[in-house]
């Protein structure tokens, strides 16, 4: 049987377009970021994550609302996230 390889930025390409599921529970993101996370820390490509909410409008509210030290209500969902 051959072996076949999947390079590492399609498996973060598509754990990226998964956590940006709406219909996905936190519970299955969880599972995709902890497993996808191990790839890139073990293949010695994981360059950190963001939050999607705090990207798409979340940080210019915390801006707009004087840059309270409680970040945690402009980042949505806790695992509504994507790598870099």
């Amino acid at each position: 049987m051959a072996r076949k390889t999947w390079p590492v930025a399609d498996i973060k390409g598509r754990a990226n377009n998964l956590l940006a599921r709406p219909g996905l529970s936190q519970d299955e993101k969880r599972a995709i970021f902890v497993f996808t996370e191990a790839i890139l820390q073990d293949a010695g490509q994981y360059h950190g994550f963001n939050w999607i909410a705090w990207l798409n409008g979340g940080v210019d509210q915390w801006r707009q609302d004087g840059k309270p030290s409680d970040v945690a209500p402009y980042l949505g969902n806790e695992y509504d996230r994507f790598f870099y």
